[in-house]
Parts: structure tokens; sequence; C-alpha cells
């Protein structure tokens, strides 16, 4: 695994198909989001798992850098033959993924949606 500085903000854990990961932080913006869409693949790659499930509950704000970051994640999985589940978004974070259209290209399941996939 890499030496990404931040490791502590991430939860990890073994989900029935893949990794389940908790952001730890309520924002994510340039000072934080600075690698984390490596450190999640490479903790994918380094589990042997292609399947990620993003937990995002205890985040409140995320930057457009961690947006883009969450698309390339998405496109590394995928090319790996697997993909990026989001789920858990708040009202605030969810309406980002909105207006942005990015849940036409994401897995993106606001909080309560049952159809997350765990």
């Amino acid at each position: 695994m890499s030496s990404w500085p931040h490791t502590d903000l991430l939860h990890v854990e073994t989900a029935p198909d893949g990794l389940l990961v908790k952001i730890c932080c309520p924002e994510y913006d340039e000072t934080n989001a600075q690698g984390i869409a490596a450190e999640l693949f490479e903790i994918a790659r380094a589990r042997g798992e292609h399947v990620v499930y993003l937990d995002l509950d205890e985040v409140e704000y995320l930057s457009s850098s961690m947006l883009g970051g969450l698309i390339l994640l998405d496109r590394k999985l995928q090319d790996a033959g697997g993909r990026l589940t989001v789920f858990n978004a708040r009202p605030q974070v969810y309406e980002l993924f909105l207006i942005t259209r990015l849940n036409d290209i994401l897995d993106v399941h606001e909080r309560g949606d049952v159809g997350a996939g765990l």
C-alpha cells in the first residue's frame, strides 16, 4: 500500500464482493483530497478487489477535485473489470452529484436508498 498521509481518514472493511470504504472526514476539498482516488485504487488493487463501495455518510462537502478523483477511480476500477458505488450521500452532497450530472456517470445513492448494492 502506498504511503498517502491521510489513510487514517479512511476506514476499510471487506464487503461480500469487494471493499467497503468509509470516508471519516466531513469535508473533502483541495487540502485533503490530494491523492485519495489513487489511494483508494491502490487499496483495492493491493487487496485484489475491483469493487469499491464508498460510504459518504460523514461527508458534508465535496470539492471539484474530489469529484474528479471519484470519476478517475471509477474509470480505473472499470478498466480492471470492477466498479465504484457511492452511497449514503447526504442530501446536499447528493444534490451536487445531480447538479453536475455525475449521477449519470457514477453509481450514486443518497442516504436511505436501499439500491446501493450492499
